[in-house]
């Protein structure tokens, strides 16, 4: 153990007595120059290196010695530094860096030049700034404040001007002089095709400047994002990030390299680990926290480390978080591996010695036995545990605040002895200013031509995080209260700030396009509306005329509609003596025809006869030598008919059926023969049937008859078809045509003279159809004219109704402009005024919106005299000393939100005091999940009536339910809101993935890994988390994930409800009447906001001119009407509260005195 002091207690003389005590005394300073000068002989081996960099080694041995001597004596323990203990292991670790780089010059050309150091340097001067360099990571690092750094500063400046400046012939500029080291310089080779040749060994050497390495760490944070997209990591590598980032990379690339970094959460420690794990090409490991996880869990994990570590030979970096210490035995597996390497129980007997032998080959492959031996288990063990020490590398992230940290470090001395502390302090406000610049240099801001207001801004939000940061101790000495601001508020101000302005500034811009807009809609349709009274008058000109021309059009027409009407009734009666006519004429036309149609048979039977003889038949007739008496008669008949030429009627006689007949001679070899011969006689026959049967007449019949009646001697006729037909086929035919011919005359005459008269009559009525047609071309034509009139009558009509309807339109817009005119006189005053407004509002928005995200992002855990300092005394007083443009005198409840809103969250069970609506803005518009501060219930009960589904789906859960993961499952997938009551001043590490909302990305699916198990993720989760402690003591780590909101009640807030509550038992009624006034003044407030929105929405995006839009006019008009209607509603309601609050004042004593008694 060690000497009593320095926060650590003397054993009681009872229990020492028990003992037999030895005091271990520290070497003497000769002991430690005999043991370090010894190593740096040996180390700085003159056949290897020069005489300048071998001079070096007694300078060193001597100033490191003088220089811890310093240190120990000035810099002692005390209860709150405990940890300042610098000891022989301090020394060693110097010599240890130095001896690194050495051994490495060797076999590297390392760099040995800086921005700091111009121009080449000597190698005697390169030892000097690398010592410089080790000390400071030996020393300074674990060093907790600013004050006890500046000590070693003159430390190290002092002695390295005593001890170096006369040796190495160098200045006391050059002296003092710093360079950083880092072994992560070089870059893997690659061929022309992009495959690895050889990756890049890690050289620890000196940096060029502190802008090259941070050019290198940029690039390989941009390689750890590629490689982890759904982790990926949006730092700001400021100088201090930088420095820390080298000292961590220094701990974990050195063999046995374990660090203890030590800083408020949110500092970066984990974020910078798993960077230098990266650059380092290390594998990073974290347990995954569950409700369950256990000591064995913890073994496993570190098994699994060591598997690693050991038989594979992997480097690894392993992180445990504060958060992760579920028990304070975790700490005793971590001091005991810091300590020997070896864990009690962590490895089985049995397994022992396959884990020892799992590295048998690595053993004879570095050379630590000799060729053929075979190594004892033993040995094996001791090798394998060594390599495990030396590639597990184990990083603790401790916070500082509170007692744990030092009964630990009482409990555990391993992780405090066997780590390399880096204590990271508060950021300082150039590392501030930094992360700003950072985060705001490609976000537009207004800023106008003056570029000056956006540096100075960025140096503002700097300047907010070290007054807050001031006034949190203020605030606990005055209050007793813990607060406590970390980096990741600072991010969480600017990403608000971000998103504020950004909305606000949209808004702006929409709004005043709006009203622009709107404005030139409403000066053009009042210069419409005097553009519409020109035209208005020029119109009722030409309507006048139109209605002169219409009158002389109308009186034409008449005079034309008698003529028409005259020329129709001659027309009408001629039309009916031709319909008269044609009547007759049709009835007699029937009554011939049904005459004809008696001949028609016969005519038929003609046709048909002379159808049925073919040419055959004819040249038969023909090729007879002698023709036939009964030839010769029927051709005579033929001839007879045709009105052909024959002979002189003469007494014959022929033979026909064989039977002497006394008749008359024949013409067949005169003519009848030539007829018979003739080639076209069938076509004669046809033609005659078809076209000249009517030109038979009664001779032909009569001198035919005696053919047609002449008797054989037996009584039969002569003139017999069927007798003809045993002469030739051919003489049936024609005996047939000739009797049919016949008998068709002797019908037709009957027919006849019917049809000549019928003939006539036709031909009378085709003169009187033309005499009604020219008639009826005479009324077309008065039509025609009468129709031209009507047309003008109609077009004049229809010009005159069209200039009437213009007008009439013309009127009626007018109108409506003007009453819309008028109606929007009042906005068109606010608008007017606004637009005016614009340019200033914009130039005040950087400095509103830096005032209003300051407020939301670090005042929730303040209580409302605290907050009123940090707005007016610091945050508006920053802005006016950097001249950065804001309101003077800003309302913050209006700025970040409407009535509206508030008047919803007051129906909801908000109270209405101007603490409890600042409350309400930070937890709808923090981007952190709120955890509040709520010993008297009343955020609880607002939230439960804001969010109704939290007890419906029994989301209101206990911080201590076992099914917390399980529950929470669900609404993560969902998106619904969740509350967790309960939380005291811890919160389960589990929840840190919600916190934290360390969303994974995989394709389109979020999710979130909480322990062990994978959840999807909904943007719309919401969740609240309410502590009923009236005072709690929340840690760093906690205010770093959460925006801590106080809603412990406040005076003059209990006495409101009070007042609520003695009214709901003693007017009832009263207190309904309110809360119901309430209610429609919230909804109407809500419906006026909207209808403006819509008023100045729909005027603004108005197409074309405003008074050609009647639709839009009407629209606009019944907004206006309706907003008018609403706007008296809120008036009747204002009033009539003033009227319910005069009788709720009488019960104000009693509301008063009870919150006076609850706050004595």
């Amino acid at each position: 153990m060690n000497h009593p002091g320095g926060g650590r207690n003397d054993v009681p003389n009872r229990i020492k007595r028990h003992f037999f005590i030895f005091n271990m005394t520290s070497p003497s300073v000769r002991s430690i120059e005999n043991i370090y000068g010894r190593i740096l002989t040996l180390l700085f081996n003159p056949r290897k290196f020069k005489e300048d960099i071998v001079s070096t080694k007694d300078i060193l041995t001597d100033a490191t010695i003088t220089l811890w001597d310093l240190i120990r004596k000035k810099l002692l323990p005390t209860p709150t530094k405990f940890h300042y203990v610098f000891n022989i292991r301090e020394l060693s670790r110097v010599f240890q860096g130095i001896a690194k780089v050495v051994k490495e010059s060797l076999e590297y050309k390392t760099i040995q030049n800086s921005a700091n150091a111009p121009g080449k340097m000597k190698s005697d001067h390169f030892m000097l700034y690398l010592w410089r360099h080790e000390c400071e990571r030996v020393f300074e690092d674990k060093l907790l404040n600013l004050e006890d750094k500046k000590v070693f500063k003159d430390f190290l400046d002092k002695v390295s001007v005593e001890k170096f400046k006369d040796p190495l012939d160098m200045t006391e500029e050059e002296c003092v002089n710093n360079i950083l080291f880092c072994d992560f310089q070089r870059v893997d080779e690659y061929d022309e095709y992009g495959e690895l040749i050889r990756e890049a060994p890690f050289v620890y050497e000196a940096c060029p400047s502190i802008e090259a390495i941070k050019k290198i760490v940029n690039g390989k944070l941009d390689g750890y994002n590629e490689e982890n997209q759904s982790k990926k990591m949006n730092l700001v590598i400021f100088d201090d990030a930088l420095k820390h980032l080298l000292k961590i990379c220094r701990i974990i690339s050195s063999n046995r390299g374990s660090a203890l970094l030590v800083g408020v959460g949110g500092s970066g420690k984990q974020s910078l680990t798993k960077l230098a794990s990266f650059i380092c090409k290390q594998q990073f490991f974290q347990i995954a926290l569950t409700k369950s996880y256990t000591e064995t869990n913890l073994k496993e994990n570190i098994k699994e480390l060591y598997d690693m570590a050991g038989p594979m030979g992997q480097k690894v970096t392993f992180i445990l978080t504060d958060a992760e210490i579920k028990s304070e035995n975790f700490l005793e597996f971590i001091n005991s591996f810091l300590s020997t390497g070896e864990i009690a129980g962590l490895i089985p007997k049995e397994e022992k010695d396959v884990f020892a032998l799992e590295c048998k080959s690595q053993y004879m492959k570095e050379g630590m036995g000799k060729k053929g031996d075979d190594p004892q288990t033993r040995e094996l063990w001791l090798y394998a545990i060594n390599r495990v020490r030396d590639c597990l590398h184990i990083v603790l992230s401790f916070s500082p605040v509170g007692s744990k940290f030092a009964e630990r470090a009482r409990k555990f001395p391993a992780l405090f002895n066997a780590c390399t502390i880096d204590w990271f302090l508060p950021w300082p406000e150039e590392a501030l200013v930094s992360v700003s610049h950072s985060f705001l240099s490609d976000f537009f801001i207004d800023v106008g031509k003056d570029d000056k207001i956006k540096t100075e801004l960025e140096n503002h939000m700097g300047k907010v995080h070290q007054m807050v940061t001031e006034i949190c101790h203020e605030y606990f000495e005055r209050m007793r209260r813990h607060v406590y601001v970390t980096p990741k508020s600072y991010l969480s101000f600017i990403d608000l700030y971000k998103d504020v302005y950004q909305n606000k500034y949209t808004n702006l811009n929409q709004e005043e396009s709006y009203i622009r807009k709107g404005l030139n809609n409403l000066q053009e349709a009042a210069e419409g509306v005097n553009l519409l009274k020109e035209d208005l008058a020029k119109e009722e000109v030409k309507l006048a005329e139109a209605s002169k021309k219409t009158d002389e059009l109308l009186k034409n027409l008449e005079i034309e509609n008698a003529k028409a009407k005259k020329k129709a009734d001659e027309v009408g009666i001629v039309k009916q003596g031709c319909e008269e006519q044609a009547a007759k004429i049709a009835e007699e036309k029937a009554d011939a025809e049904k005459d004809l149609a008696i001949a028609m048979p016969y005519l038929e039977k003609a046709i048909s006869a002379v159808d049925s003889i073919t040419p055959k038949d004819i040249n038969e007739l023909k090729s007879a030598k002698t023709p036939a008496d009964t030839t010769r008669m029927i051709f005579d008949a033929v001839h007879l008919i045709l009105q052909k030429e024959m002979l002189a009627v003469k007494q014959g006689s022929w033979t026909i059926s064989k039977k002497q007949v006394n008749f008359l001679q024949d013409s067949f070899e005169e003519y009848t023969k030539r007829t018979m011969n003739n080639a076209k006689f069938l076509k004669i026959l046809q033609d005659f049937s078809e076209f000249e049967k009517d030109l038979i007449n009664d001779e032909t019949v009569e001198l035919l008859e005696p053919y047609l009646r002449l008797k054989l001697d037996d009584g039969r006729t002569a003139f017999d078809p069927t007798i003809a037909r045993k002469s030739n086929s051919a003489l049936e035919g024609l005996c047939v045509w000739c009797a049919a011919m016949s008998d068709y005359h002797n019908q037709s005459k009957i027919v006849k003279p019917k049809l000549e008269l019928l003939a006539i009559k036709e031909n009378d009525q085709k003169i009187a159809l033309q005499k009604l047609a020219e008639a009826q071309d005479q009324l077309e034509e008065c039509n025609r004219i009468k129709a031209n009139l009507k047309k003008k009558y109609d077009d004049q009509m229809s010009e005159k109704q069209a200039l009437q309807d213009k007008a009439a339109k013309t009127k009626r817009k007018m109108d409506q402009a003007n009453r819309l005119i008028n109606g929007l006189k009042g906005n068109r005053i606010r608008w007017e005024r606004d637009a005016n407004n614009f340019a200033s509002l914009k130039s005040k928005l950087v400095g509103d919106v830096a005032k209003a995200s300051a407020f939301v992002s670090y005042c929730g855990p303040f209580n409302a005299e605290f907050r009123q300092i940090l707005l007016e005394n610091h945050f508006h007083q920053d802005l006016i000393d950097k001249q950065i443009p804001s309101s003077e005198n800003l309302a913050l409840t209006q700025f970040l939100v409407d009535d509206a809103t508030v008047g919803m969250w007051n129906l909801q069970g908000l109270p209405s005091d101007d603490l409890s609506v600042q409350n309400a803005i930070m937890v709808s518009r923090s981007s952190r999940f709120p955890l509040l501060i709520d010993p008297q219930g009343q955020a609880m009960s607002w939230i439960k009536r804001r969010e109704p589904d939290l007890e419906k789906n029994d989301l209101i859960i206990s911080i201590n339910n076992p099914t917390l993961k399980d529950k929470l499952k669900i609404p993560l997938q969902e998106g619904w809101a969740v509350m967790i009551d309960g939380i005291e001043n811890e919160v389960d590490p589990m929840l840190d993935p919600v916190l934290e909302k360390q969303v994974i990305i995989k394709g389109r699916t979020k999710m979130l890994k909480i322990a062990d198990n994978d959840m999807d993720y909904d943007d719309r989760f919401m969740l609240y988390m309410t502590s009923r402690l009236a005072n709690p003591h929340f840690s760093p780590e906690l205010a770093a994930k959460t925006t801590i909101i106080n809603f412990t009640v406040i005076q003059s807030g209990l006495e409101q409800q009070l007042l609520g509550r003695v009214l709901s038992k003693e007017q009832k009624s009263l207190e309904e009447q309110l809360t119901q006034l309430l209610e429609d003044v919230t909804e109407n407030t809500k419906i006026l906001a909207e209808f403006d929105k819509q008023l100045l929405e729909r005027l603004a995006n108005a197409e074309g001119s405003l008074l050609d839009d009647s639709e839009l006019i009407e629209v606009l008009a019944t907004i206006k009407t309706k907003s008018k209607e609403v706007d008296q509603k809120l008036t009747d309601a204002k009033e009539k509260r003033v009227e319910i609050n005069i009788k709720r004042e009488q019960f104000r004593p009693v509301a008063a005195r009870g919150a006076v008694l609850y706050f004595c």
